[in-house]
């Protein structure tokens, strides 16, 4: 998606180190769905306030009575996953979809934040029309000085960054976390994708499920494009790259999208993924043949709108 800035003195975007604040609290509002929360939240910046969210309750609500509870906030730090144009709280997906059916509760925000620093720790959450949009209606609502990302926020490792580069106002405010804790921390901001297997060995005949698990329930409205290569059995015993099946073989939670093969012949199946837990189960071909054993592997791509658990990348099994 092609990142693009909102032709209006509201919304500019540049690279400026975030400074620290003279007075006032910092609030720190953590959504446990993010890799190692405790130790986030035990790493944040001398006299910071920590809120950690309930995940089973609506994140907008819970921040909204957590800044009624609070006093002299000079700024709110929402570390949580994200896409663009929108971030997850709690059991909420605010984005620009729900942000006017938000825009009351949000606007009481304002009492709080008028001329607080407002920065949003989910990958991505400014990037394209999208985030460009998403940061600006926001920033109106709560009348904040606004700090996100075009790019994946965290870990140098998974391809992140501590740089909230897109701003909007003059955000006065040093980041929430001790320079340690951003040096060592493995997790980036945005969905991490595993995949397994039903079985280690199945025989000719039976089915095999490979199910693909996203953590957090932060999929975008629209899906997650993702990618998977696959190692086939040299008996073609089936073929997941072919959209039409016959026998048991059914998708769950995402959808096909389109076979790519690179220039250099490499290929990939590119599937859109609607659900955080996701299945694909396959027919094995029972050709009453003895044959030796063969191994199938199913093997997800890493993406720019995600990464892959590094211990859970691919699944084999045994025919």
């Amino acid at each position: 998606m092609k990142s693009m800035t909102l032709d209006h003195s509201l919304s500019q975007q540049f690279s400026l180190a975030i400074q620290t604040s003279q007075q006032g609290k910092m609030l720190v509002v953590i959504d446990p769905s993010v890799e190692d929360p405790q130790r986030l939240a035990a790493g944040v910046q001398p006299g910071a306030e920590v809120f950690i969210l309930d995940p089973n309750r609506d994140g907008v609500e819970q921040i909204t009575q957590a800044l009624k509870e609070s006093a002299d906030v000079a700024s709110v730090h929402l570390v949580s996953h994200g896409f663009p144009g929108g971030i997850k709280l709690g059991t909420t997906e605010l984005s620009l979809d729900n942000l006017d059916r938000y825009a009351d509760i949000l606007q009481t925000w304002s009492k709080t934040l008028t001329g607080a620093s407002l920065l949003l720790y989910g990958c991505q959450v400014a990037l394209g029309e999208a985030g460009c949009r998403f940061i600006d209606r926001l920033q109106q609502l709560t009348k904040a000085n606004l700090a996100a990302s075009t790019q994946k926020v965290g870990s140098a490792e998974q391809g992140g960054s501590w740089s909230l580069e897109y701003q909007v106002g003059q955000v006065l405010d040093k980041l929430a976390f001790l320079p340690r804790v951003r040096e060592t921390y493995s997790g980036v901001f945005d969905p991490e994708l595993s995949v397994t297997a039903s079985s280690d060995e199945v025989e000719e005949g039976e089915n095999i499920t490979f199910n693909i698990t996203a953590t957090g329930d932060e999929l975008p409205a629209e899906g997650l494009l993702i990618s998977s290569s696959s190692i086939f059995p040299e008996g073609d015993q089936f073929d997941y790259n072919v959209v039409e099946f016959e026998g048991d073989a059914n998708f769950s939670g995402l959808e096909y999208t389109e076979f790519v093969v690179t220039p250099e012949g490499e290929d990939s199946v590119v599937w859109t993924l609607t659900e955080p837990e996701a299945s694909i189960t396959l027919p094995i071909f029972d050709d009453i043949i003895a044959e030796p054993d063969e191994e199938f592997t199913l093997e997800v791509l890493p993406g720019e709108e995600y990464t892959v658990d590094s211990d859970a990348s691919s699944a084999t099994t045994t025919i």
